[in-house]
C-alpha cells in the first residue's frame, strides 16, 4: 500500500498588542509548497486591511505581519491491519 502524504502549513500572525496566534492550514497540496515563502513576504509586503481588521488578538487588537510560517509534510503508511 502507498503512503499517504499530507501537507500543512502553520503560519503565526502578529497583532498590534504584541500577542500572537498560530492558524493552520491543512491538506495544502505540494505544487503550491513552494509558493508559501513568496506569498508571505508579498502579503507582509502590503498587508491587507481587511486581513488586519478580520484577524483580531483576543483584546481586539488589529493584525499586523505574518512572522513565521511551517510547512510540515507526514508521510502514513499501514504497516500492519489485522
Amino acid at each position: 500500500m502507498a503512503a499517504v502524504i499530507t501537507n500543512d502549513v502553520t503560519i503565526t500572525l502578529a497583532f498590534a498588542d504584541a500577542t500572537t496566534r498560530k492558524i493552520k492550514f491543512s491538506g495544502v497540496n505540494e505544487n503550491e509548497l513552494m509558493d508559501v515563502p513568496d506569498k508571505v513576504i508579498a502579503i507582509n509586503a502590503n498587508f491587507p486591511p481587511t486581513v488586519a481588521t478580520t484577524f483580531v488578538s483576543a483584546i481586539g487588537a488589529q493584525s499586523t505581519m505574518i512572522t513565521k510560517a511551517v510547512i510540515t509534510s507526514t508521510s502514513e503508511e499501514v504497516i500492519y491491519s489485522g
